[in-house]
């Protein structure tokens, strides 16, 4: 492949002389006055009658220009009519059959490498760089003066099966910022992971963590946790993963038979997740003003999955988790948050889930971190007297009457009526104006289950309270009890109505789950205690921040 093509500019009047006086010297006798170029016999040169003019160019570089006698030259004049555009050397070479002068050396072309517009460099030089992968060098502080792009496609023999994905190579590095996915940018980059697959490519570049790069190195070079670094935003279509496994056979076996979809938001406090991780792993990249530190800078991202599904979500969901703990940090300003869709949300479903929230609301507070208490992102509902007994009595106007109650407390504007119902947006609009005194800001937020928050007639639930984490076990038994508080309300009203049972988190579990609720219940209940004692709780918390393990085993067995 050939090396990177640079800017060029027109040849000065220095530049005109210069020419017309070598081609004089190498076609005739004529003694030519180099005093017009600075020479004086009182210099100590290599080579008699020889003449160095020195300028800087606009881009910075010291310019050795080199005038030798006739009978310095033996080569092909060709090779010293070089156009214009390609005159703007640093070490600047002219051929003489198999050798060339260099900085007024005479050196074998075999040891020189040009640069199209730049001329010849020697490649001993420490500036030069090799790149085994592309087989071509590159001069290493050529970026501060141009933006080298070197663009691969096409090229089957080293793994390139796709003329739509492309690399963009700036000098020593790929730089992860500059790679965008094709189908959410117009005319924009995403590096091919046929190319990240390609043996020779992971021998020569070894992916930096820290900045978001592959860098070449025989080393790895893992994620500096004692520094912070800033994440970059983009965002993708929904759907896509929906679209992706619409061929294959879907399976509940670790959702425990639901097949509500389901999404989930990762909050980190630092780090970078590379844009070619999307392709594959269906999720944005967003700027949220919750994690902003003491200074009111936001280093972290929150990472935002696609809508999924079944145990192939979990897959995704697990995959994406891991390459947060891999990339990322996260501390007590970050949480986890997740959406359950595919409900039915019907006034009954509404006042019941509410009230079954109510009931709940103290056990799940004593699972979650300190952190998570007393956060104005994580308040406490907005308390209301739902009687079941009254719902059983007066069914169809008891369930409009605690509907409407609870319209009222989500809406800040009054009942249910022409304008405020689920076909509207929210009375405060896009988020609730982010005003935090709004139920929005609830451990469980009802805002999207009951206005058309989407603008598209999909309705879901979202639980705001898990506390920060990248692990894939807290997220995915989390996500059960969420969907199992779910299914309660959706399958087992029988339950909620006449039960003499307490409503716990396990005898919901119990209920719903049947017997595969043991290593959900073990897990919440290892929560509960590990945050029982208010100062080892917080202990426990930052202790968990520092647990980056992570299981790379996707098949279904481990998810």
């Amino acid at each position: 492949m050939p090396g990177p093509s640079v800017g060029t500019t027109g040849a000065s009047s220095f530049d005109s002389m210069w020419h017309q006086s070598m081609l004089d010297i190498v076609n005739s006798t004529t003694t030519v006055d180099l005093s017009t170029f600075g020479y004086t016999e009182d210099e100590d040169q290599p080579f008699p009658e020889e003449e160095v003019k020195e300028e800087v160019n606009e881009f910075g570089y010291l310019n050795d220009r080199l005038v030798t006698r006739k009978n310095s030259f033996t080569g092909n004049i060709d090779s010293i009519k070089q156009s214009e555009a390609n005159y703007l050397p640093q070490y600047y070479g002219y051929n003489k059959g198999n050798c060339t002068t260099i900085k007024r050396e005479i050196v074998d072309v075999e040891q020189c490498y040009c640069f199209p517009g730049l001329g010849l460099f020697l490649k001993t030089e420490p500036d030069l760089q090799y790149d085994k992968f592309q087989g071509v060098y590159f001069y290493k502080d050529m970026h501060k003066h141009y933006k080298i792009r070197t663009i691969f496609q096409n090229f089957d023999e080293k793994g390139f099966s796709n003329p739509d994905y492309f690399i963009v190579y700036n000098c020593e590095f790929f730089d992860y910022s500059q790679l965008r996915s094709i189908y959410a940018y117009v005319d924009s980059i995403i590096i091919n992971t046929n190319i990240l697959n390609n043996k020779l490519f992971r021998a020569v570049y070894k992916e930096d963590l820290n900045k978001g790069t592959f860098i070449m190195s025989d080393k790895d070079i893992p994620l500096n946790r004692g520094k912070k670094y800033c994440g970059i935003e983009y965002k993708m279509p929904l759907n896509r993963f929906e679209k992706a496994i619409k061929d294959k056979p879907l399976t509940y076996i670790k959702t425990l038979g639901k097949k509500y979809r389901f999404g989930v938001e990762i909050e980190t406090s630092s780090g970078i997740l590379p844009t070619y991780l999307t392709k594959d792993l269906y999720y944005s990249s967003v700027y949220d003003g919750s994690l902003k530190d003491s200074e009111g800078n936001v280093y972290g991202y929150e990472y935002v999955t696609d809508i999924l599904k079944g145990d192939l979500g979990l897959k995704q969901l697990k995959m994406l988790s891991n390459e947060i703990r891999k990339r990322c940090l996260i501390d007590q300003k970050c949480s986890v948050h997740t959406h359950i869709s595919d409900v039915t949300f019907n006034k009954e479903n509404i006042v019941l889930l509410y009230s079954l929230c109510q009931i709940l609301e103290a056990e799940i507070f004593s699972s979650l971190p300190y952190s998570r208490r007393n956060n104005e992102y994580c308040r406490v509902m907005r308390r209301l007297n739902i009687d079941k007994n009254f719902i059983l009595t007066n069914r169809d106007y008891a369930i409009n009457t605690y509907y409407n109650d609870i319209v009222s407390v989500l809406s800040t504007k009054g009942p249910a009526g022409a304008h405020i119902n689920k076909k509207t947006q929210h009375p405060k609009g896009h988020k609730c104006g982010y005003d935090h005194s709004t139920e929005r800001y609830c451990w469980i937020n009802f805002i999207p289950a009951v206005f058309n928050t989407r603008h598209n007639g999909e309705y879901s639930i979202e639980f705001r309270c898990l506390g920060g984490t990248s692990n894939y076990y807290d997220i995915k038994n989390w996500l059960l009890i969420c969907m199992a508080i779910i299914s309660l309300v959706e399958d087992y009203k029988k339950f909620i109505y006449y039960s003499t049972e307490p409503i716990t988190i396990e005898n919901i579990l119990k209920t719903v789950y049947y017997n595969n609720y043991h290593e959900i219940l073990a897990w919440f209940n290892n929560q509960k205690e590990k945050f029982k004692d208010p100062i080892i709780g917080r202990e426990n918390e930052l202790t968990g921040f520092q647990d980056y393990t992570i299981d790379n085993n996707f098949n279904i067995k481990s998810l």
